[in-house]
């Protein structure tokens, strides 16, 4: 009696660790699942920075030949702008704040 006992105790220790370990092993394939789905995201958000740095620069590029080859058509807009606004400044009635 005694010894079906201790064989019925090891038995019940042995499928309850064999229980925990496949418990475990279902918690981290559940796991190894988030975090390639994170390192899939935070690779997608580097293309993404790394896209937008790219357009940056070359606006940035563009800008400067832009502003390196055309300053004189640049500074005669500003000219005439500047003298509409004081033509239409000029042509309205003014009117007195008490």
């Amino acid at each position: 009696m005694g010894n079906t006992l201790l064989i019925a105790a090891y038995a019940v220790l042995w499928v309850g660790l064999l229980a925990y370990i496949g418990w475990v092993a279902l918690r981290m394939r559940g796991v190894q699942g988030d975090v390639e789905t994170l390192r899939d995201l935070v690779t997608e958000r580097e293309r993404q920075t790394e896209a937008r740095a790219t357009k940056l620069a070359q606006s940035a590029k563009l800008a400067a030949q832009t502003a390196t080859t055309t300053p004189a058509s640049e500074a005669a807009k500003a000219t005439r702008s500047a003298q509409a606004n004081r033509a239409s400044q000029s042509a309205a009635p003014k009117r007195r704040v008490r």
